[in-house]
């Protein structure tokens, strides 16, 4: 056998052995791969870091440095010289080989998640909120960390301690976010929306006046629930259909500009799941106006009928996630089946333009076929779908509205709640390095 085979096969021998928890052979076994290469990086790393759990921080950081010199971007080691440094309470130096690390391998959890923990014990709440954020974020993306069976033994304690952190520094985010509001009209007039901040930090069930409605993301009480929502509550309607003609002028211009459609699933599995046609050529499609809160100019300069409508609609407006508003383009044999929408704080409007026979919605089980230039509300909460059994395309302008139940300082609330929620996602996914 080769040198270079009897070190493979001692290293495979000594890891297996501290799998089982046979330290002491292990360390032997460690020892003697450096008699014949005393710079083997996997030994060094060993012996640097059970002399460092042994509180021999001097002799295992002598171990880590060496290996460190013989191998400068060797992740292993980096990180093993961070948690080195974090347990010496050298919380810069810790952090700075942690960014080493997530600058190589920016979705590393662990490294990630240790160098949330400096940034903590350093006293910036903001970047270890987002930091320990984005690590939950990277590791249960990953399968890891979704209970007790997904995370190891050593680690549940500082996993739940992130996960903690993150609850507690979402609810202090969301209550500065609503200190201005609160200071201005009171906490009664805020009741329902502190409701609301509950529900969603402690993810209970909701249980609301309808069973049936159950949002995927903000759940709002006390909004008398029902899947269609009256005409007398939308006083816009009327002016909406009064435009139907006009907004279905704008529609046959935007055809016939250079202007796309864009696919309304991002995601090949929702498609999937969701939707279905005859043709896998014929995908749910969709002219934007508005798409995550993000305008699309260029399709409203072409439809300036839809743009004046919009004026007196009233359209939830939050950066980067409200209000969604196209011409909805439905292909024929095209069915978009059951499925929720994510907060019951907006209903959905949809304006008739184009509609063949047989295409109709389906909310909370209770039909309805559609007519050119009716409009119907619904609260998308409840489980929907839609079809058009025809040989044509069918086209609504869809667009999300408040729900007329909340009141104007509620429909604030909630613009600052999510936007700040919006923020928090966005730092933690635009996380690279830990900066403090």
């Amino acid at each position: 056998m080769s040198v270079s085979e009897s070190l493979s096969s001692l290293t495979a021998e000594a890891e297996n052995m501290l799998a089982r928890g046979n330290v002491e052979d292990a360390l032997a076994k460690f020892q003697r791969i450096l008699d014949l290469d005393n710079c083997n990086v996997p030994a060094l790393n060993a012996l640097g870091m059970y002399f460092i759990s042994s509180r021999n921080h001097q002799r295992g950081f002598a171990y880590l440095e060496l290996a460190l010199a013989v191998s400068p971007e060797n992740r292993v080691t980096l990180f093993n010289l961070g948690l080195g440094r974090l347990d010496t309470k050298e919380y810069p130096v810790a952090l700075s080989y942690f960014n080493r690390v997530i600058g190589e391998k920016p979705d590393h959890y662990l490294a990630r998640l240790h160098a949330a923990n400096c940034a903590e014990k350093m006293g910036n709440m903001d970047v270890a909120l987002a930091n320990y954020y984005k690590s939950i974020i990277d590791a249960q993306g990953k399968g890891k960390w979704l209970n007790d069976a997904t995370t190891g033994p050593n680690m549940r304690e500082m996993v739940r301690h992130a996960m903690r952190y993150v609850e507690d520094g979402r609810e202090r985010m969301l209550s500065r976010a609503l200190t201005t509001l609160r200071q201005k009209h009171g906490s009664d007039e805020l009741a329902r929306v502190d409701k609301c901040i509950k529900y969603y930090l402690s993810n209970e069930t909701f249980v609301g006046e309808d069973s049936r409605q159950q949002p995927t993301f903000l759940k709002f009480p006390g909004l008398n629930p029902t899947p269609y929502i009256k005409r007398e509550l939308t006083p816009w309607i009327k002016q909406l259909e009064d435009v139907t003609e006009a907004i279905t002028g704008d529609l046959y211009k935007l055809v016939q500009s250079k202007n796309k459609r864009e696919r309304v699933f991002l995601d090949k599995d929702a498609e999937k799941a969701f939707y279905s046609s005859k043709s896998q050529d014929i995908q749910w499609e969709a002219y934007y106006f508005y798409r995550h809160g993000e305008k699309r100019d260029s399709n409203l300069a072409v439809c300036p009928n839809v743009a004046a409508a919009l004026e007196f609609l009233p359209l939830p407006k939050i950066s980067g996630h409200a209000p969604e508003v196209m011409f909805s383009v439905l292909g024929p044999k095209s069915y978009l089946h059951a499925h929720r929408g994510v907060t019951n704080t907006r209903v959905v409007v949809h304006l008739p333009l184009v509609i063949p026979n047989d295409c109709g919605l389906k909310v909370a089980g209770d039909p309805h076929i559609w007519k050119k230039g009716v409009a119907r509300v619904f609260d998308d909460t409840y489980l929907h779908e839609a079809w058009n059994n025809s040989e044509q395309t069918r086209v609504n302008l869809i667009a999300d509205v408040w729900n007329p139940n909340l009141s104007l300082i509620e429909r604030d609330a909630i613009s600052l709640i999510v936007g700040a929620l919006a923020d928090l996602n966005q730092s933690a996914k635009n996380a690279l390095l830990v900066n403090v």
